[in-house]
Formats: structure tokens, sequence, C-alpha cells
């Protein structure tokens, strides 16, 4: 029993560094408050602390509801490419249950993916190449930590009924792409060069469903409306619970015409979606093109008056705030007076 005790301790002393000297790298993780910043940091920690590992990080992105739940399905790498993953064969092999291995084992060729979960799904992965891993209780426990502060800002930043993004992300995010600089040679007037667009969503006669079937059938016309938005948009789109009834989504690499057709399909989606009970639900959609020039309530407020014409003119329809003005249905900004709405 000794003996067993003896070595237990032998191995510890040299599988694991001593902990103090990397203090404030493990701190840093701790410190992150948005997942692209935990996963730059952890990759950084990782490198420092583990300066020989050969390692990928594969993450969802877009809305944290898993649009598929076999598998590895979502998983991208963090740098945000698209193309085909260099991986997806071991991806596709592995579960939250264990890692994943391909190649002889002890090889250079050795990949190991190790599952990093997201609540009961699968969020991420980290593929290790190689046969030998010189710390594996350091990376178990680094691993551990990545994991416990991407759960904690999964829970701060999605709605706990529909699992899409809250209010609170939606000011964080969207003010990270309003950020962003404009693609070079981009001009204001050219609409081809449009990278992002947002909309607004707004359940039509909400208020009536409540009312006539009670809230918890409500409650499941919410929770199946935002699995038609996972299920009509795409991984790098970002969705969103608004607020009540209304919902948003920045599209990624679109113009006028293109985010029209993609909102135009997630109408028709929900149109045709049989909701328990309920039956037919009908969405109501603004939106506008993203100007960088604008701020975040500029760009809100125009998607927001174009699905108030919506609203306002037959419903479940899809309305763009650039078109209405252009058909002169809409006033600008500079049409408008100068008071300011608080409500």
């Amino acid at each position: 029993m000794i003996r067993a005790n003896t070595i237990g301790q032998e191995n510890m002393s040299t599988d694991a560094p001593k902990c103090e000297q990397h203090y404030d790298l493990f701190v840093k993780l701790t410190e992150q408050r948005d997942f692209e910043s935990l996963n730059s940091a952890f990759l950084d920690v990782l490198s420092t602390v583990l300066p020989g590992l050969r390692a990928r990080l594969y993450t969802k992105r877009g809305a944290p509801v898993e649009r598929d739940k076999s598998g590895a399905s979502g998983l991208i790498p963090v740098d945000g490419a698209l193309e085909p993953l260099v991986d997806e064969d071991l991806l596709s092999q592995l579960t939250l249950a264990a890692p994943a291995v391909s190649g002889t084992e002890g090889s250079r060729r050795m990949r190991t993916a190790f599952p990093i979960p997201s609540g009961t799904e699968l969020g991420g992965a980290l593929v290790v190449e190689g046969g030998t891993i010189a710390q594996p209780l350091l990376l178990k426990s680094l691993l551990a930590i990545y994991t416990n502060q991407a759960f904690l800002l999964h829970n701060g930043s999605t709605d706990a009924l529909t699992g899409l993004y809250n209010r609170q992300a939606f000011d964080k995010m969207m003010g990270k792409v309003l950020s962003q600089p404009p693609a070079a040679g981009r001009r204001k007037e050219d609409e081809e060069s449009t990278t992002w667009g947002f909309a607004l969503f707004d359940i039509d006669h909400f208020k009536r469903i409540n009312d006539r079937f009670g809230h918890l059938y409500g409650d499941e016309v919410l929770l199946l409306f935002a699995k038609v938005m996972t299920d009509t948009f795409r991984s790098e789109d970002m969705m969103f619970r608004y607020g009540g009834e209304e919902f948003a989504v920045a599209l990624r690499n679109v113009n006028i015409d293109t985010a029209h057709s993609a909102l135009e399909r997630f109408r028709s989606n929900v149109e045709h979606f049989s909701f328990p009970q309920v039956g037919q639900v009908t969405v109501s959609v603004g939106y506008t093109c993203i100007d960088a020039h604008y701020p975040l309530p500029t760009v809100t407020e125009h998607a927001d008056k174009a699905l108030y014409f919506a609203k306002e003119n037959g419903r479940n329809q899809v309305r763009c705030y650039e078109a209405l003005l252009s058909e002169g249905l809409l006033a600008g900004d500079d049409d408008e007076d100068d008071g300011i709405d608080l409500f």
C-alpha cells in the first residue's frame, strides 16, 4: 500500500510541472469574457506551457443551439476557416464519452481528439498530433479549466428557453461587428460589397397564442421558432432572442438580394411549420444592411422600422429598410425630427 502511494507521488511529480510558475497563464483563461478571446488565450497557454504540443482547436461558431446532435457536426477551426476540416474523419467519430484516436499508437502520425463538452452536447474538440503527450495530466487540467470557463460564458450569453444568444450577448457581439473595419475598397453605395445584414423577427399575433392556448404552448412556439431559425440559417450567422416574441439574426457575407432570399426562405419555413396544438404561425421580418458608419442603436432602429412597416401592412412578409426608403415608403433619418424617443 505504501509502495503504491510512493509510485503515485513519483508519477505526479514527473507528470506535472510546478503550476505556480504558470499561475498568471491559468488566471488568464478565467479572465476572458467572450468565446473568441477565450479560444485565443487557451491556445496561447498551450503553446507556452506545453511548447512541444502540436494541437488544433475546433469549436462551434454561431448560435449555441446545436444543429445536429450526432457526432461532431458543425465543428470548425477556431480561426474561422470554413474549408473542409483536416481532422474531419477523426472528429466524426468523437463523442463525449471518450477521446477518438486515429493512426498507429505511439507513432508521430497518431492523432487524438479530446472532446470539449458544452452542457450535455459536444461543443468542441482539441486534436493533438503525435503518440506521446509530454504532460498528459497538465493537458487534462487545462482542458478542464477551458471547458468550465466556456460553460460559464455559454450560460451567461444564451437564452434559457431557446438556447439562442441573449440580449446581453447581442449588445457585445453586434458591437464587435460594427467595430470591424470595412473591407478594402468598399464603397458605401456599393450593395455588392455589403458584408453583413441584420434582421428583426416578430411572431405575428403571439399574444393571441398565449391567450388562447396558454403560456406553456406559447413557450413551445418560441422554442420551435428558434429551431426553425437554426435549421434555416448558417452556422456562421448569429442568432438571438431579442426579447419576448422578437428575435434577431446577423447574416454574414450577404448583400440586399442574398439577405432577402435567406429571410424569405425563413419566413416560408415558419409559415409551413406545424406547431403542435397551435397549428400555423407566421412571422414579420424587417432587415437592413449593416453600415459600420452607424452605431448599433441606428442599425436596430432601421430594421425595426422595416419590421413595423411589415406588421402594419399585412404581416407575414419580409421588408428591407433600404428598399422602403428608395420607394418613398419610409422617411430617412435626415427627414425625421430631431426629437429623441427613449421609449
